[in-house]
């Protein structure tokens, strides 16, 4: 295996098979000196499609492992929909939510993750 020539997306490859024949691989290995975060710096939280019918992705982020919870309620603030998630890692999360059985009308989803909450209005359109 050698390595042949740097091109736009790494570096090409060449490998000689022991029973003759040889090809080429792109190879783009992690630069140290960039920054490839692979955990979030911070707490975020949206909601994919909004307004929606009757399903919608709620998208977070969390720097660290947490106990998440999914609270969602209505604009008079009561609570419609609760969930505990359960202990999640460091990373991107998705939640799907269906509001099959919700009137259309204002809703707000929080999701608390330890020592973060954060809160995204949702609309739901029938």
């Amino acid at each position: 295996m050698r390595a042949t020539r740097a091109c736009k997306f790494g570096q090409l490859i060449h490998v000689d098979h022991l029973q003759g024949g040889s090809r080429y691989f792109r190879w783009n290995p992690l630069d140290a000196e960039e920054d490839h975060p692979s955990v979030p710096e911070k707490f975020s939280l949206s909601a994919y499609p909004n307004p929606f019918n009757p399903t919608t992705t709620l998208s977070f982020t969390l720097p660290r492992s947490a106990e998440v919870a999914l609270t969602i309620r209505n604009v008079l603030g009561q609570e419609v929909e609760s969930v505990s998630m359960g202990r999640m890692n460091a990373g991107e999360h998705r939640c799907a939510v269906n509001a099959e059985r919700w009137a259309s009308g204002i809703y707000f989803a929080s999701v608390a993750a330890g020592e973060w909450v954060q809160t995204v209005k949702v609309v739901v359109l029938k």
